[in-house]
């Protein structure tokens, strides 16, 4: 066995050997039990948890957090030029033809039922925008 020197202390191993008593999980289906083998496997069994709570997280719905809505949301952009193509009927009635817009100004997403700002989840919401 391999010994790490301390000064005032008592050798202390650098390694130990896996007994019965300290039993080494290989088996990944049983990754949620603590981890009771070497700092490697306790380091993959941290690593796999937070790669759930990680995609746990990006599936979540976005919440408003003052009124709880997850539902109804509002796009605002600030500073739009909209522009509208027409085409005149032979009864001077008027068809719209089609619209570009351009955007040049900051945009923000609010909840639809209060109103709160809720820019910081844009980026989420544009994620999610199909």
């Amino acid at each position: 066995m391999i010994y790490q020197r301390t000064p005032g202390r008592t050798r202390q191993p650098l390694f130990r050997r896996a007994t019965t008593e300290y039993p080494v999980v290989t088996n990944p289906a049983l990754a949620d039990l603590p981890a009771t083998g070497t700092n490697m496997e306790a380091a993959r069994n941290r690593d796999e948890q937070q790669k759930k709570r990680t995609i746990s997280q990006s599936l979540a719905l976005i919440k408003c957090p003052n009124c709880g809505n997850d539902t109804d949301f509002l796009e605002v952009a600030d500073d739009v030029i909209l522009t509208t193509h027409y085409r005149q009927n032979q009864d001077g009635s008027f068809t719209q033809e089609g619209d570009e817009s351009q955007i040049l100004g900051e945009i923000k997403l609010f909840c639809g039922e209060c109103n709160a700002d809720l820019s910081h989840f844009h980026s989420r919401f544009l994620e999610m925008l199909f």
